[in-house]
């Protein structure tokens, strides 16, 4: 905008010289003053401008120039006397001038003529220009419906340290752009595996609660036009039941402490109800077995282990031992410390079974009465003495490390196998009893009845501190305790007790599922009771073969099956692990893990995995003790899975041969495979579906239970 200012004249006087006097918008009448004269202290301000002092330039006839400044900062008028103009016509003067602002600008000329020794006005007008004060701008608007996060899944809720949690982030932008939807993960501590994915995962690396924050981008970087959702995971000192990994049980012999730690060829062992023995071999770890032909109750106690392991990278999270002044397991026994993860009110539970009492190195325990004085007849009471009685014990971890246990006074003379908790908040265990003479049902001279006090057991829960809690009468009961089947022509009854010689079981549908597959006795099968028995109605429960599974007697074919445990991976597809010790067609066509499959209520075999398993031998096993002869797996034991859309991932533990005599005590290997769900035939891709090697062989260990924590 232009703004122009009009301004007083401006007066010359010339005496000889011509004097231009000029002033710049309304004022008083102006003074002059000649070039030389003094000021005072005045600054010219017109409206919004002010001078501080103006310029002057004059241009006269015969190329005559002159120019200066005049200081108008101490007066009210821009006025001057220029003198020494040499008379004459056509001089011109113009005036300029900046405001202090910096940005008004004033300029103005006159013409005059000079006369000889006379002062001639001049008045000159300024005008000045002020900067332009606004401006305008060109609008193109762009319109952009920016993104809006959905929300933030966490699976689960709740990790330990070092363990993936899976993390997804849903978000949707209505109008597509004006890029593809970025992502951007953030946390004050821990990792990402990716922090620009929608789907990444997180490991914790310090207890306590995590902000996870995650931002949502459509590349408009407009602020506030981001989305950003946070959630909070709490994360968990190390457990061994960190949920998705897999928890296994492992025992390692010990020949330092206990009776073993003595044991020396001529020490004696148990031999008869009547007789002693005495050992053929001392303790070292190869050849300690050899004492077994001539005490067949022989064992050696060992510690229990917990690894809790990342079943998809196998990094360990966690290890412990369960504390052995409470519980040992026998190293050779085969059968023991399967795994159950269960839960109730009160969190996830880890539930197995040992000895209670009876520490490390300890002889002859898994053979050992549960009671003492329990049954007269058991050699290792006639040799160890009738005090010599160590109770089967449930043992249960909590999700904080912490133990519990529940003595038994089942399975004397034998060994507790596996427990678990089941859904009616009760124990349910099976294993095996009698190592005496006792071939009756009671009475027969045993307290408690060893022939009834066997197979599957109901029990309550003591969940004491101690192993030595008091175990309360009628605590537990057996299930079918009279189960007693009789083959051949004319028919034999087997011995009593020992037809419900089981060794795995679980829970599925308000049932449970149990097998045998060891001794002579009865039938090498899978089992069922049909709903959950209490203590009170245990003995009117009825045990049965599930449909579909072999009835052939194990004494009349030596085993056509010899099932170890079962996984269900829905309600018609249920997994069996065989140890693969049966007869020729169990060798052949059994051993391994097998998938069945419910078809009009009966189940059938669909097919045995085995590729990568049987026949694998392994070698090179060398110890401190010297070398153990090689292994070679020829089925599985103790079973656990995970369903995974139509994917099974299964674990076992492996039964193995050597030349050892007692394959128990072989080192054996943890193993994985993934199974089609849906297949029921061995063709295509599940035809080569192979085993892996999850850990093991490990010299001087045994792997024995295996449990994938939902």
């Amino acid at each position: 905008m232009l703004r122009t200012i009009r301004y007083a004249p401006l007066l010359a006087i010339l005496s000889s010289a011509a004097s231009i006097v000029s002033g710049c918008g309304e004022y008083s009448p102006t003074t002059t003053r000649s070039a030389t004269s003094g000021s005072v202290d005045l600054a010219l301000v017109e409206g919004d401008v002010t001078l501080t002092s103006v310029s002057y330039s004059i241009s006269g006839p015969n190329a005559f120039s002159t120019s200066g400044t005049i200081d108008v900062s101490s007066s009210t008028t821009v006025s001057a006397t220029i003198g020494n103009l040499p008379a004459g016509n056509g001089y011109t003067i113009t005036l300029s001038a900046t405001g202090t602002d910096g940005t008004t600008t004033c300029g103005g000329s006159a013409t005059f003529n000079v006369t000889a020794h006379a002062v001639i006005p001049v008045t000159v007008a300024l005008a000045c220009h002020e900067a332009q004060r606004t401006g305008s701008v060109s609008v193109n608007g762009t319109v952009n419906v920016c993104p809006v996060g959905d929300g933030i899944s966490t699976n689960p809720a709740d990790i330990a340290i070092g363990f993936p949690l899976a993390l997804s982030v849903a978000a949707h932008d209505s109008d597509s752009g004006p890029s593809p939807l970025t992502y951007s993960w953030t946390a004050p501590s821990g990792s990402f595996s990716d922090p620009t994915s929608a789907n990444p995962t997180f490991v914790c690396n310090a207890p306590g609660p995590v902000t996870l924050t995650a931002t949502v981008s459509d590349g408009d970087s407009t602020p506030g036009c981001a989305d950003t959702l946070s959630t909070v995971v709490t994360c968990e000192p190390g457990t061994l039941l960190v949920h998705g990994s897999l928890v296994i049980s492992s025992s390692t012999y010990d020949r330092t402490k206990g009776a073993v730690a003595s044991l020396a060829i001529g020490t004696k062992l148990a031999g008869s109800a009547t007789a002693t023995a005495s050992a053929v071999a001392g303790n070292s770890y190869p050849t300690v077995w050899s004492n077994e032909s001539v005490d067949a109750s022989f064992g050696v106690t060992s510690p229990i282990q917990l690894t809790n392991i990342d079943p998809t990278s196998g990094t360990v999270l966690s290890r412990l031992t369960v504390p052995s002044s409470q519980v040992v397991t026998s190293f050779p026994s085969k059968s023991e410390v399967g795994l159950h993860v269960t839960s109730d009110a009160s969190g996830p539970h880890l539930v197995f079974m040992g000895y209670a009492g009876a520490g490390v190195g300890a002889l002859d325990v898994s053979n050992s009465d549960a009671v003492a004085g329990q049954d007269p007849t058991n050699p290792v009471t006639f040799a160890f003495g009738a005090s010599y009685a160590f109770a089967r014990t449930i043992v249960s971890m909590d999700g904080n490390g912490h133990f519990s246990y529940t003595p038994t006074n089942a399975y004397g003379g034998n060994n507790g196998r596996s427990a678990l908790l089941g859904s009616n908040g009760l124990y349910y265990t099976v294993g095996n009893a009698n190592n005496g003479s006792v071939a009756a049902f009671g009475p027969n001279g045993t307290t408690p009845d060893v022939t009834e006090t066997t197979g599957l057991e109901a029990v309550t829960p003591i969940n004491g501190s101690s192993s030595t809690v008091a175990i309360p009468a009628g605590n537990s009961a057996e299930v079918d305790p009279l189960l007693l089947f009789s083959f051949g022509s004319p028919p034999k009854a087997d011995k009593p007790g020992k037809d419900n010689n089981y060794r795995g079981v679980t829970e599925f549908g308000g049932a449970l599922y149990f097998t045998k597959g060891s001794g002579s006795n009865g039938m090498q099968t899978v089992y069922t009771v049909p709903s959950l028995p209490t203590v009170a109605n245990a003995a009117a429960a009825t045990i049965s073969v599930v449909p579909g599974f072999p009835t052939d007697s194990a004494k009349a074919t030596g085993g056509n099956f010899t099932p170890f445990a079962v996984f269900f991976a829905n309600a018609t597809t249920m997994y069996v692990s065989d140890e693969g010790s049966g007869n020729a067609t169990d060798v052949a066509s059994h051993a391994g893990l097998e998938k069945w499959s419910l078809v009009s209520g009966v189940w059938q075999l669909d097919y045995v995995l085995t590729q990568g398993l049987i026949g694998a031998v392994d070698s090179n096993l060398n110890g401190p003790d010297g070398p153990y002869p090689n292994v070679t797996t020829v089925g599985l034991r103790n079973l656990s899975g995970v369903v995974n859309g139509d994917k099974v991932t299964l674990w076992a533990t492996t039964s193995t041969s050597s030349a050892s005599v007692d394959n128990g005590a072989d080192p054996n290997k943890v193993v994985v495979i993934t199974d089609q769900l849906s297949a029921t035939m061995l063709a295509g891709p599940v035809a080569t579906e192979s085993f892996s090697t999850v850990t093991g062989p490990t010299y001087g260990t045994v792997y024995r239970g295996v449990a994938f924590v939902n």
